[in-house]
């Protein structure tokens, strides 16, 4: 490489990279370099199908957008469930409850153990029926049919979200250990309204949430200790599952 493509570098990086010093290339230089190969192969292979170099391209491609769904929607998710469980405190009680009287140690909160409760699965559907994970809309929902000779499953069928289970798992998970470990109370002053805190423009423009957790007190919860809640201000009446 010339003395002139060493600081044309420099020049263009913004940085020394001492290549006269050295007279070696670097990292940057050679990145370039090696970028433009790899983007000769990707329109190769688009015309000749024996370059096999688009599969782990396209691999790669997958991998990132199941990295970011499988982020987006479950934090979404996962403030959702706190912002109804700390504005229904009857809802919070009832589910800690069932969560906490479930079990006899933390080891045994596990997805498969979660799924078997009623009322927490019963939750989730609420605050999903409440707050969708995607405010894009879902799939047209489908009865199952045939149509011009082909068959139509029954639901989105092949639209279905691939990781619909991984979420319900990690949204059970995280929920029934936050609830079997801490006790959660909302902070003074903090109040939100889903009806106008929250919005939607592509995304969910959603408010900070407080939360105010301490170690649970006990981790079997009698049922005196129920917050009552004034008539209609209770999370299932809002929505139907």
């Amino acid at each position: 490489m010339s003395s002139n493509v060493w600081l044309g570098a420099d020049l263009a990086y913004g940085r020394n990279l001492h290549p006269l010093e050295t007279a070696e290339t670097s990292d940057f230089t050679e990145t370039l370099r090696g970028t433009s190969f790899a983007g000769t192969l990707v329109q190769l292979s688009k015309k000749l199908p024996n370059i096999a170099i688009a599969a782990p391209l396209r691999t790669t491609e997958m991998a990132f957008q199941m990295f970011g769904a499988g982020f987006e929607p479950v934090q979404l998710i996962f403030h959702a469930v706190f912002f109804f469980l700390l504005k229904y405190l009857r809802t919070l009680a009832i589910l800690r409850r069932e969560i906490r009287d479930s079990f006899q140690s933390y080891d045994e909160l596990t997805p498969e153990a979660l799924a078997q409760l009623k009322y927490l699965q019963a939750f989730i559907h609420e605050t999903l029926c409440m707050h969708l994970a995607v405010p894009t809309g879902m799939p047209r929902l489908s009865p199952g049919a045939t149509v011009g000779g082909e068959y139509v499953p029954r639901g989105p069928g092949p639209r279905q979200c691939t990781g619909r289970e991984i979420t319900w798992s990690q949204t059970r998970l995280f929920l029934g250990e936050v609830l079997w470990t801490f006790d959660l109370e909302p902070v003074s002053g903090h109040e939100k309204s889903f009806d106008e805190d929250f919005s939607v423009h592509a995304m969910w423009n959603r408010p900070d949430l407080y939360v105010r957790l301490t170690p649970a007190k006990e981790q079997h919860s009698p049922a005196e200790n129920e917050v009552s809640e004034p008539q209609g201000n209770k999370m299932e009446d809002i929505c139907d599952v």
